[in-house]
């Protein structure tokens, strides 16, 4: 009597022959697109159809010769451009343009951009983000952007687009002067003031010096001296600076001296 096992048996012990009888390369890393990163810079990975013979059995169990196609993978040198740029933006700044645009795709890799100004070339880059600086306000430029893959394929040029640096209103105030100081000399009934100038992205012009909530003075330099003061009397300080837009800083803390 058949057990009912010996079936599943036999199934089981063909599985192990047919797999102790298969090549090594069955195993291996699968063939295709998954391979890429294993080719060099350059180089792409292609599927390659050749034809071999081979033996095979017809109906009947007789052998025969035959023709039958088979593929594999390669790395291959890479003649195929990248594709284009596309999304090419420039802003204009005050004396520069940044340009921006969507990453270019190629199956060798990209290798960087070059940028081109009004027809010329200005340079390679990696990114996708170009800032070109030290460019005259008021004067227009053209840009384009072409890709590069590993193999030095160009792509087709971006499209064009324009920038036109302009000078931008100053709007930030300067920094608030710091260490304001007071030190009164009741030989001369004066008032020396000193500070630290505070940072402006155009630059600190002058000050304005404030005694008791009144303007005493205005200084070009950060020190000051209040003269014609009175003795046994206590004064009180803040000072204010400005740029070259007029733009004002916040008052220093106030500060205080007695002349005696």
């Amino acid at each position: 009597m058949r057990t009912p096992h010996r079936p599943t048996a036999q199934l089981l012990l063909q599985c192990c022959v047919l797999a102790l009888l298969s090549p090594a390369g069955a195993v291996a890393a699968p063939a295709g697109p998954a391979n890429l990163a294993t080719c060099r810079a350059g180089r792409v990975l292609e599927k390659q159809m050749r034809r071999v013979r081979v033996t095979v059995r017809d109906a009947r169990g007789h052998r025969r010769r035959a023709v039958r196609r088979r593929a594999r993978w390669a790395c291959v040198e890479d003649r195929a451009a990248p594709s284009r740029v596309v999304g090419l933006t420039a802003v204009a700044g005050d004396g520069q343009a940044v340009l921006t645009w969507r990453a270019s795709e190629d199956a060798g890799g990209i290798a960087g951009y070059e940028i081109y100004r009004d027809g010329q070339y200005v340079v390679t880059i990696a990114g996708t983000t170009f800032t070109d600086p030290a460019l005259a306000n008021g004067v227009a430029h053209q840009y384009r952007v072409f890709a590069v893959d590993m193999a030095r394929n160009l792509s087709r040029p971006s499209g064009v687009v324009w920038a036109l640096p302009r000078a931008l209103p100053d709007r930030q105030p300067p920094g608030v002067p710091v260490g304001l100081t007071a030190t009164a000399d009741p030989a001369a009934l004066t008032v020396n003031l000193r500070w630290t100038a505070p940072t402006d992205d155009k630059g600190v012009v002058n000050y304005r010096i404030y005694r008791d909530g009144s303007l005493a003075g205005t200084s070009t330099t950060p020190t000051f001296t209040d003269p014609d003061r009175a003795h046994k009397t206590e004064y009180r300080y803040t000072v204010i600076a400005f740029d070259a837009a007029g733009n004002q800083s916040p008052a220093t803390p106030a500060v205080s001296t007695y002349v005696s």
